[in-house]
């Protein structure tokens, strides 16, 4: 038999090269590209665990409010006081709407519901019997209760947060909160890729694919579906059918799970989870590997032809320059050398001239994204902004209620020069308003709004000037300690203003019902630091609310008395200025709210005196 020639060998060997080089290529390709959609996976998972928790911690005070509630008391001990409970349904609609709630309502303790936000919906939860479901006897064996569960009244699915209501150690009943998860599944939608949460059964009760919904990952065995049954977790939906994988009980973090998609096809998935701490729900991500599969076999395709270019290069050149070593002399040779050193400078200029496009098409791409990351943090910034001024707003409205009012008075009691400083007043009220809504359109521009020396003693002036009217009326007395000469800080007069009026109503409403209605107000410089404080004669704050008198919608006023925003807002101004808005207790009664500010290096006050 005949040995193969040399050169149909060097062929195999060239082809056994190719190959492998594509396989390799592929094989990089695959694995950075599931590497890649493996951190993606874990920072949406991160990403999108951090929203949930954050929709969800806006409701989770809310039951407990509602357990405090004297009225709630009252209803739950004459529970057949038609005007209570519908003074009570009316309080609930209103809070709910306020909040942003899907609906409020109380249970007696055996789990009958006597009062509901959608009292006067066709689907009222009024007169229904909730004992069944887990957050109401959760609430009652273990002080609080939360549940994710279909509507067996409404149809509509929510979460469910539950608090016991006790009197006097006697359990009255059941208060909960029904908030809405559908948004956080439409922003997963919007967003693209595959996101699912499941309950601690594995039941996916948010999906983006709409055909995943109400799918278990994994089999239920028979105590589960029974459990499911007794609860009506998931009244009026079938669990039956294939679970979404069949072959695996529970996936782990870089697993690759196949699922039957809508056209029927079996699709590769790379699955991401989080098991979410504090409701025994597991939130997973699962990144098709078809598009990476594709890219891969492309770069494996790539590889190969780039290898076979380069190969047959090298064998044209190898032949070239055998036939050129027989055929020329040495001139020849060294024109050869010439030449082969002019290829190199080619190629490595082409390389360079490459390097520098593909360095410039980076920079180009990075000032796109620093672009877009500025803007997009305006965007969110002017939003929070305008939360706020709505808010702040209402204070000059109210103090220019009342300012009329003792104008009116004034001028039918003949008291013209009197009324002409009130009058003054009112101009002033109107020149803050338009002030405080300048910020809106100025925002887009700079961060805040302009800091610059202003005498802190002026701004507690101008703040106790739109405060006295209410402070009178009620009778409150102020006790002022500031520095003669004024201190000078570097800040925004406006914004300090609306912290100082925020903290006198605040005291204001603290000593209301006080038989001596003292409120202190104090301004200390202590070496290059100004300590501004607010004190009352009140009651002072409870040490359960210490922690959350400055969150967002905390309040413990009465429904319709205040949205909970004053403080908050009142705390980031603070910050904003380099200080620390703070709050205590004091040993002789009340609460003292303070706050430090740096001096001024200059001396000289950019504020002026009121009146001048």
């Amino acid at each position: 038999m005949k040995a193969p020639s040399k050169s149909i060998l060097s062929w195999c060997a060239a082809l056994l090269v190719i190959a492998a080089v594509g396989v390799s290529g592929f094989a990089v390709y695959d694995r950075s590209g599931r590497t890649d959609a493996k951190a993606t996976g874990d920072e949406r998972i991160g990403l999108y665990a951090s929203t949930l928790d954050q929709v969800v911690e806006r409701f989770r005070t809310l039951p407990f409010v509602l357990a405090n509630d004297e009225s709630i008391h009252k209803l739950l001990e004459a529970p057949a006081d038609r005007a209570l409970i519908d003074r009570v349904n009316r309080s609930l609609a209103a809070l709910a709407t306020a909040a942003g709630a899907d609906a409020l309502y109380v249970m007696d303790s055996s789990g009958l519901t006597l009062a509901a936000s959608n009292y006067d919906q066709p689907k009222s939860f009024v007169g229904e019997n909730y004992n069944f479901r887990p957050y109401f006897r959760d609430a009652v064996e273990h002080g609080r209760g939360q549940f994710f569960a279909i509507g067996v009244t409404t149809g509509e699915p929510g979460y469910f947060l539950s608090r016991p209501v006790w009197r006097e150690g006697k359990l009255l009943g059941v208060a909960v909160v029904k908030i809405s998860l559908e948004g956080l599944e439409a922003d997963w939608r919007s967003a693209g890729g595959n996101i699912a949460l499941a309950d601690n059964r594995g039941v996916l009760f948010l999906a983006s694919p709409p055909n995943w919904k109400y799918r278990p990952i994994r089999p239920l065995n028979e105590a589960e579906r029974t459990d499911i049954r007794r609860s009506m977790q998931y009244s009026g939906i079938s669990l039956e059918g294939w679970p979404l994988l069949k072959h695996r009980q529970s996936p782990d973090n870089g697993d690759v799970v196949n699922i039957s998609m809508e056209d029927g096809d079996l699709h590769s998935f790379l699955v991401t989870r989080s098991d979410l701490q504090g409701y025994g729900w597991t939130l997973y991500s699962f990144t098709d590997l078809a598009p990476i599969r594709r890219a891969a076999v492309l770069a494996g395709a790539a590889s190969a032809l780039t290898a076979a270019v380069l190969l047959l290069l090298f064998l044209w050149w190898r032949g070239r320059q055998a036939t050129l070593r027989v055929k020329l002399d040495a001139h020849d040779m060294l024109e050869q050398r010439v030449t082969e050193r002019t290829q190199e400078l080619v190629r490595a200029n082409d390389s360079l001239s490459r390097e520098i496009e593909e360095r410039r098409r980076a920079e180009d791409a990075l000032k796109r994204a620093q672009d877009e990351l500025v803007q997009a943090s305006k965007l969110a910034a002017l939003g929070q902004m305008s939360a706020a001024l709505a808010h702040e707003i209402n204070q000059p409205l109210a103090a220019l209620k009342t300012t009329l009012a003792s104008a009116k008075l004034l001028i039918r009691n003949g008291a013209t020069e009197r009324a002409a400083a009130t009058v003054a007043t009112i101009d002033d009220l109107v020149a803050r308003m338009g002030e405080l809504t300048q910020h809106l359109r100025t925002f887009a521009r700079k961060d805040f709004g302009e800091m610059e020396p202003i005498d802190i003693t002026v701004v507690v002036q101008r703040a106790l000037a739109l405060a006295n009217a209410r402070l009178g009326a009620e009778g409150v007395r102020t006790v002022i300690d500031m520095p003669a000469g004024g201190v000078t800080v570097t800040g925004n007069a406006t914004r300090l203003e609306q912290v100082l009026l925020n903290l006198l109503s605040n005291a204001a409403d603290a000593v209301s019902s006080e038989p001596e209605r003292i409120i202190a107000l104090s301004v200390l410089q202590n070496g290059g630091e100004v300590l501004l404080s607010v004190a009352d004669s009140g009651p002072g704050i409870a040490p359960d609310h210490m922690a959350s008198v400055f969150d967002p919608f905390f309040t413990t006023k009465q429904v319709g008395k205040g949205l909970g925003l004053g403080l908050s807002i009142s705390y980031a101004i603070i910050d904003d200025h380099g200080g620390r808005l703070r709050v205590r207790n004091r040993t002789d009664g009340g609460a003292e709210f303070s706050f430090v500010l740096p001096v001024a290096q200059s001396a000289a006050p950019a504020a002026t005196a009121i009146g001048a």
